[in-house]
């Protein structure tokens, strides 16, 4: 008995240290940006789901992390808007606000905000992302 009851303990002290959830092992994590990345030109949902669920508070003093998810998050959107807008919309454990914030703050000023802007307004689709992300570019058209 003594026997099972530590190797529950064991099992379960493991488990905790290697068994993180998918999305806590995911935030702020650099190898899903190099693979979001690398397929910049041919995005499908599953990499999309995944590159906004790295986007957590907790990587905001992670320099490297941060200047290149906003670069990516801003390409992103310029490169497929309709397909960003509903993969944001599918809100699988995303931290919504932290996105939102990063788009408040492009870290370069070569994005054309107006250009964005005006393609996010035209997708045909009316939900509470697409109104927030226009609101976000209009901040960050602000903030210039």
């Amino acid at each position: 008995m003594l026997r099972k009851i530590l190797l529950l303990i064991i099992f379960s002290f493991i488990s905790n240290i290697y068994g993180q959830t998918d999305l806590d092992s995911i935030k702020c994590n650099l190898n899903v940006l190099l693979k979001f990345n690398n397929s910049l030109d041919s995005i499908d949902t599953d990499l999309a789901i995944g590159f906004f669920q790295t986007f957590d508070e907790s990587c905001e003093n992670k320099v490297e992390y941060s200047e290149w998810s906003n670069e990516l998050l801003f390409k992103f959107l310029e490169n497929d808007p309709t397909k960003f807008i509903l993969v944001l919309s599918i809100k699988a454990g995303y931290d919504l606000d932290f996105l939102f914030k990063n788009l408040e703050s492009p870290i370069h000023d070569s994005f054309n905000l107006e250009k964005m802007y005006s393609e996010v307004e035209n997708i045909d689709m009316d939900n509470y992302i697409k109104e927030e992300v226009l609101k976000r570019i209009n901040i960050a058209k602000s903030n210039r």
